[in-house]
């Protein structure tokens, strides 16, 4: 009868399994055996990425008239020339025996936010999990929000040297807790995840309304659909919530969807994000609403096994949907930020080992909304993981 319900339970919850971090030998509800603590697998990881990056700089016309760009952060117009660390990571990761157990700690010696801004979060993971059957996951810690095909996607698998723009407004990591679920043949998962809404939140939060509520759900199609064994067909859509912000009373609210397809020696990936953020009620009682989106169409030709990659991408963001020109009088950063932007970006790679790859790309941008500035980028990136 025991049997009975938990073979019914398994085939209930949609989930992904995990039976690449499985002991040799497990299967699906086997019953956990006694694990030796002492039995424990640890193995360091690495990951080095550095560029040479030639950018145009040229002047910053708003609104038809010049401004001096010097006071702002210049990786906010893309400005960046020469040797450049992008990461330095160092970490350890590993299980506990059979016990389910596993752990990941990892260190960013040059750490950025998503717009490229150097910061002082030199965490990077910090978490501690459980997956002893294979078709549940649970991690406790710092770790990466489950949004977002583009923020999931690790940095050494990337095809070209930055995620889309729209990733700039999108939840990174946070302090927080996720359950992934799949059923055992891999055709859906689940991911739900309750977050801090923001860093700041992580020691003083105090009030379950500033949690972040997450939610991603994927689809495997060709697992439903015959599609040749050379085909590979991911649809998923996400979403996250907070009641009320950490430091304001903003009800905020990210969703969006992606698709992920392999034919052949062709790969195309495609994203829309969308935000909303209820801002404060008017003394009229209306609450204005602040909305940003963006999107991307990446499509990558495969050539040489697999060793050589021919990337394309047209994508578009903008932080503010509201249709009104930038302030000239007060250049600011963040109003930068959300500016639509327009940009297209070629990249050639080519993986010279497994773990390392080295990319050439240049990226043609386009500001708009009465703001132009001459900021298109070449550059060469390389990076070493294990």
């Amino acid at each position: 009868m025991r049997i009975s319900a938990l073979i019914s339970l398994t085939f209930l919850l949609p989930s992904v399994a995990f039976a690449e971090d499985l002991p040799q030998g497990v299967t699906l509800l086997t019953a956990p055996t006694p694990a030796k603590f002492v039995d424990a697998r640890i193995e360091p990881t690495a990951l080095l990425r550095t560029s040479i990056v030639a950018s145009s700089h040229g002047p910053v016309v708003v609104n038809g008239a010049m401004q001096d760009s010097n006071a702002i952060d210049p990786s906010q117009f893309g400005y960046r020339q020469g040797f450049v660390l992008e990461n330095a990571q160092f970490g350890l990761h590993g299980r506990f025996a059979e016990s389910g157990l596993h752990y990941a700690i990892q260190m960013e010696m040059v750490p950025r936010d998503k717009a490229g801004n150097r910061t002082a979060d030199y965490v990077r993971d910090a978490y501690v999990g459980w997956n002893r059957f294979n078709f549940l996951d649970v991690k406790l810690g710092y770790q990466k929000v489950p949004f977002s095909q583009a923020n999931l996607k690790a940095t050494a698998d990337m095809l070209l040297p930055y995620a889309p723009t729209f990733d700039t407004f999108t939840p990174l990591r946070q302090l927080g807790l996720t359950l992934a679920m799949q059923d055992p043949g891999q055709h859906v998962k689940l991911t739900l995840g309750a977050f801090d809404s923001t860093k700041q939140a992580s020691e003083q939060m105090q009030d379950p309304k500033q949690l972040m509520m997450v939610g991603r759900a994927e689809l495997n199609v060709d697992k439903f659909v015959n599609l040749g064994s050379d085909t590979r067909w991911r649809i998923a859509a996400n979403g996250a919530y907070t009641q009320q912000y950490f430091d304001d009373n903003q009800q905020r609210l990210w969703f969006g969807a992606d698709t992920r397809v392999r034919f052949h020696f062709l790969e195309l990936e495609a994203e829309f994000v969308e935000v909303q953020f209820a801002l404060a009620k008017l003394a009229d009682g209306s609450q204005p609403v602040h909305a940003g989106l963006g999107w991307h169409v990446d499509l990558t030709g495969w050539v040489l096994a697999d060793k050589l990659s021919v990337t394309g991408r047209f994508e578009q963001m903008d932080g503010d949907t509201d249709p009104k020109a930038i302030d000239g009088t007060s250049l600011l950063a963040d109003t930068i930020v959300r500016q639509k932007k327009q940009w297209i970006t070629v990249g050639v790679g080519y993986t010279l080992m497994p773990g390392a790859r080295c990319v050439a790309a240049y990226m043609h941008r386009t500001e708009l909304e009465g703001l132009t500035l001459d900021n298109d980028s070449g550059q060469v990136t390389c990076h070493v993981a294990f």
